[in-house]
């Protein structure tokens, strides 16, 4: 029994035998004091006992000391730099470290080493895989000695992913610096990587044999399909449906044939002929052409086996459901060369018809697992002006989104500088969500309308601070350079001509004050 035993349960109910001997000299010392009762003795032994273990313990011995730090072989920054450095390292923002520690490493520099335990303390895989390389063999050296600085050592010695210290990580490291030293074993050796997953794979939980099949889309090749095949028999409905997504990627896999000839009997396309159907066409905005949807009547095997869910999310049909899955793994350039017609004639043509949600769902997902790009724009612009209610809202709101973050760059802009001028009713796409959307840094034409609408804002009578606080996070990390004297200016727009305070000076000096950090980033930080 412990000290804290007695004590919870109460020394009254010990005998005078009850109070925990030590092992010590510290039981004779109390014992030598006679009788004084279960309490004092109790409170005695801590006391002594603590004080006993504080004067000091025997020296141990064979310890080996840890070798020297070796040299840096890159300098430290300017002094400028560094005390920039220190600022961001201490403010936390990875947002602003993930733009400041590249130019680091470009400018040929490391972190300077009386901030390394601040900067080995920073979490987040985006920080962390930019500071990695501007630790510095001194930042490497003291990382091992602290378990949870341990990630800069297993991110650098990876890169070398034919090691023995990679084969080490994988094998007992922490999860995420297992998937650390399996994405660097693909890169460098897909074979071996597969190697590792085959051997791990009947050990492994459902949840972790979906990530290591998610690494073979880095260098995926048809000596994957085994693997993956297998993986189609597993019983986690989530491993299955990765094994097909990726099969389907390999175009000569039998899974990608089994697709394409079971999509090839669900959809036919009619299209418009004659000049007046053309004419028509153009100007009505009716489909140049007609699509026809059959989804399946009933799921078989097969097709479950093959990453179709037989269970539809709620308020989705099941025939949609199994059109919408079935179609997703077929790539949009398919129907293309099939039916002779372009992205920007099947999509219209598709919503018109009966299953136009279900055509349209499942192509929105292949353009996006198959990268696309050519038909997300059309795609997306037919998602934003069709009207949709319940589940089918909820999935209308999700692939926008998708869409586009993953369109060409332009194109995206484009639709967010439409949404920006003009947003769509309801809750469908705020302009303000829209905004977040896109990463840095954002192009001209985006910048400068995205500062004309706050700039209105700022001079309008009545503030409206929602959209600045909606976007203003974001977009003090996304503007580009030629904006930041612009950007900078908005707070003396907001000063009131007669004084007094303004609804409009704390956000737009959270605002500012990024953007002034991003302009010494810049400054202090040459690449």
């Amino acid at each position: 029994m412990t000290f804290l035993d007695v004590a919870v349960l109460g020394t009254a109910r010990q005998s005078s035998s009850g109070v925990p001997q030590t092992g010590t000299p510290v039981d004779a010392l109390v014992e030598a004091l006679g009788p004084v009762g279960n309490e004092a003795a109790l409170l005695l032994k801590a006391g002594a006992l603590a004080v006993y273990r504080m004067a000091g313990h025997q020296a141990l011995t064979a310890i080996q000391v840890p070798p020297r730090a070796p040299d840096d072989q890159l300098p430290e920054p300017s002094a400028a730099g560094a005390r920039l450095l220190r600022e961001l390292i201490e403010r936390g923002d990875a947002g602003l470290l993930c733009e400041a520690l590249p130019r680091l490493r470009s400018g040929g520099c490391r972190v300077p080493t009386s901030q390394l335990p601040a900067a080995l303390d920073l979490n987040g895989a985006g920080v962390r895989d930019a500071l990695a390389p501007v630790l510095g063999e001194r930042g490497r050296w003291l990382a091992q000695f602290r378990s949870d600085w341990r990630w800069a050592i297993e991110s650098t010695t990876t890169d070398a992913a034919s090691s023995a210290e990679a084969e080490r990580v994988w094998q007992e490291g922490s999860v995420e610096a297992r998937g650390v030293a399996l994405r660097a074993a693909r890169n460098a050796d897909p074979e071996r990587a597969r190697a590792w997953i085959e051997a791990v794979w009947a050990e492994e939980k459902s949840e972790r044999r979906a990530d290591w099949l998610r690494v073979l889309s880095i260098r995926l090749a048809p000596a994957d399909e085994q693997l993956l095949e297998r993986a189609l028999d597993d019983r986690s409905q989530v491993v299955r449906a990765v094994a097909a997504e990726l099969l389907a990627r390999l175009p000569e896999s039998d899974l990608a044939r089994r697709i394409a000839d079971r999509a090839d009997g669900l959809l036919s396309y009619r299209a418009a002929t004659g000049a007046w159907a053309r004419v028509k066409s153009k100007v009505t905005g009716a489909p140049p052409g007609e699509l026809d949807a059959k989804p399946p009547p009933s799921l078989e095997a097969s097709w479950e086996r093959d990453g179709i869910p037989a269970r539809p999310p709620k308020g989705i049909g099941e025939r949609a459901h199994w059109l919408a899955a079935l179609l997703a793994l077929v790539p949009p350039g398919h129907w293309e060369e099939r039916f002779s017609a372009s992205a920007a004639d099947l999509v219209p043509a598709a919503w018109a018809g009966e299953w136009g949600f279900a055509v349209t769902l499942g192509w929105s997902r292949a353009a996006l697992l198959f990268a696309e790009r050519g038909w997300m724009a059309p795609l997306w612009d037919r998602w934003l002006h069709t009207r949709l209610d319940g589940a089918e809202a909820v999935v209308q709101r999700e692939i926008l989104r998708l869409l586009l973050q993953g369109m060409e760059r332009a194109s995206a802009e484009a639709r967010v500088v439409d949404v920006m001028r003009d947003p769509p009713s309801g809750d469908l796409l705020g302009a303000g969500e829209a905004v977040a959307l896109l990463a840095g840094p954002w192009g001209d034409v985006l910048a400068r309308t995205y500062l004309d609408i706050l700039e209105d804002q700022v001079r309008a009578k009545e503030p409206a601070l929602e959209f600045l606080r909606q976007t203003g996070p974001h977009a003090a990390l996304a503007i580009p350079p030629d904006c930041f004297a612009r950007a900078m200016k908005l707070v003396q727009l907001a000063e009131p001509a007669g004084g007094g305070s303004s609804p409009w000076k704390k956000p737009l000096e959270a605002f500012t004050d990024v953007v002034q950090l991003r302009r010494r980033i810049h400054e202090e930080l040459p690449t």
